[in-house]
């Protein structure tokens, strides 16, 4: 058999072909089947790695300027290398004209599988997965590629490991730059035999009306995936694709809020701005539109913590307490609160044991340098005796003289406690 009736049997749904690109692509099975064409699974020889390769159809590309199409295309998209975008490895054209496209194989489930089984998505989880794919299109837009054909099933999630060598689910997007080859050079969206070329349900409504596109028309296809993902459904629907398309352009789809109320209201207005019907008042680019999308999960916790009667700032009591407590005057605690003019400075509240010992000392060091000092003075005419209050304790002293107080040792934990509640002041002492 010639590459020719191999390659003619592959597109008529008959067995695949044994070897594509002049034997250097040994096909092992069929992957799957599009509109576009025939995916399978190969092992290129020389390198002996197993690859997905992509036979589009003949009609994708019966013209030679539409293979011309292709190449660039085809050139374009294997020059973005990126985490999330499936590489492309070659590309070329078979005897009859047919082209091929030889990609990364990916071992993985497409977002649009995990979707049906999973039901509305967590907003965590989705917004992860689209941040993923945004990061991918930033790359792909400044390269002057547009996907036109975003939708859950051209992303694939994968397994993968991250930097600190935990495993994390990594989205690749595929099929950069092939869509663009069913359309014209300037975006027509309708083929010669009136069939529309993408998926409906995800094009912007530019791309239905068949006007030229760029990279905002993958940011609306953005906000599409993000809507399905997290009301398990589409926003427009219809009983065909054309009556799909008329309500992507005439009508405003239905608030998340309405599917999932217990979403932030940052989700809505982030999808009104993604989803806009004019280009100019959605989001600039990839990046911004990512930036945005991120604040999301930002934009949600601080909603939890200011919504009503939530606590923002709760005390920790009890032993073992490390939160900073918060130091209340009150007069009547340990009775009026006085001070000398020589008296020892107040500890912090959260002094230890050892540190009100060491003040203790000190307060006694100076008490009996005090008295050593009024022995060796001449013996005044006795003063007026007064009273000072040092927290609970009074002790009578000289009007003038440098004297000072000790408190007993069983109140040395809350000497330099500034009348703290009894609690409170056990609460926040650091053990021995």
């Amino acid at each position: 058999m010639t590459d020719e009736t191999l390659t003619r049997a592959a597109l008529t749904h008959t067995s695949p072909p044994v070897a594509l690109g002049g034997g250097k692509y040994r096909v092992v099975r069929t992957l799957g089947r599009g509109a576009m064409g025939v995916v399978y699974e190969a092992e290129q020889e020389a390198l002996r790695r197993r690859v997905a390769v992509k036979l589009l159809h003949s009609s994708v590309t019966q013209k030679p300027q539409a293979r011309e199409r292709f190449r660039r295309e085809a050139l374009a998209a294997s020059r973005i290398e990126h985490r999330n975008s499936t590489r492309i490895f070659d590309f070329g054209e078979e005897a009859d004209g047919t082209c091929y496209i030889v990609m990364e194989l990916l071992q993985g489930r497409s977002l649009g599988d995990i979707s049906v089984d999973a039901g509305p998505m967590a907003l965590g989880r989705a917004v992860d997965y689209l941040a993923q794919a945004l990061s991918a299109l930033a790359v792909a837009h400044d390269a002057g590629i547009v996907h036109r054909d975003l939708k859950p099933d051209n992303i694939v999630i994968v397994d993968g490991i991250d930097d600190h060598g935990a495993p994390v689910e990594v989205a690749k997007v595929c099929d950069f730059g092939i869509a663009k080859l069913a359309g014209g050079e300037s975006g027509e969206t309708l083929t010669q035999d009136g069939t529309v070329s993408g998926t409906p349900h995800y094009m912007s409504p530019e791309q239905c009306q068949g006007k030229a596109l760029d990279a905002r028309s993958d940011l609306y296809a953005c906000g599409v995936i993000l809507y399905r993902l997290l009301a398990g459904e589409v926003p427009f629907t219809g009983d065909n694709a054309f009556a799909v398309v008329f309500r992507q352009v005439t009508e405003t789809h239905r608030p998340i809020r309405d599917v999932r109320p217990e979403l932030p209201p940052a989700v809505d207005a982030f999808l009104s701005r993604a989803m806009a019907k004019e280009p100019d008042q959605r989001y600039a680019n990839a990046r911004e539109m990512r930036a945005a999308l991120r604040a999301l999960l930002d934009g949600a916790a601080s909603a939890e913590l200011v919504r009503p009667g939530a606590v923002l700032v709760q005390p920790v009591h009890g032993p073992g307490a490390v939160s900073e407590p918060t130091i209340d005057i009150e007069p009547d605690a340990f009775g009026a609160a006085a001070a000398t003019t020589n008296s020892t400075p107040a500890l912090p509240a959260a002094a230890s044991p050892w540190t009100a010992r060491v003040a203790v000392l000190l307060a006694a060091v100076a008490a009996v340098a005090a008295v050593a000092a009024l022995l060796r003075s001449p013996t005044p005419e006795p003063p007026a005796a007064t009273t000072t209050r040092i927290g609970a304790v009074e002790t009578e002293g000289v009007a003038g003289s440098a004297a000072a107080a000790v408190p007993p040792r069983d109140e040395a934990a809350s000497a330099g406690v500034v009348a703290a509640r009894p609690a409170e002041a056990a609460d926040v002492a650091a053990p021995a």
